[in-house]
């Protein structure tokens, strides 16, 4: 099975990369800088260069998947979640996996 994952060089999105990939699963996962890129390479995911905020530059990988985990999510400088920007990537990962697929969030 092909997975694309929205992060997996964080705590959980590693660990859950790993265990995808460990079990035979194709996982290609979003990062955002080099460091994160290696750390998704270390997981056992091939590593797609984008940031959050710009879903046209990963929505390709979440269609052509045969199915997406969300485990993404980020932090204002000062803190604060930022909820509008999480919805915004489920909002479009939903659209981009259509009807048939699946969304694990």
């Amino acid at each position: 099975m092909n997975i694309f994952m929205t992060n997996a060089s964080g705590h959980v999105g590693m660990a859950v990369a790993a265990e995808l990939a460990a079990r035979g699963h194709a996982v290609v996962a979003l990062a955002r800088s080099d460091a994160s890129a290696e750390r998704v390479r270390a997981a056992g995911a091939v590593p797609v260069r984008g940031e959050l905020a710009d879903p046209d530059g990963y929505l390709d990988h979440a269609r052509r998947a045969d199915a997406v985990v969300h485990t993404a999510f980020e932090y204002a400088a000062d803190g604060s979640e930022r909820t509008a920007l999480d919805l915004l990537a489920v909002r479009r990962l939903r659209e981009a996996v259509g009807d048939a697929g699946h969304l694990i969030y």
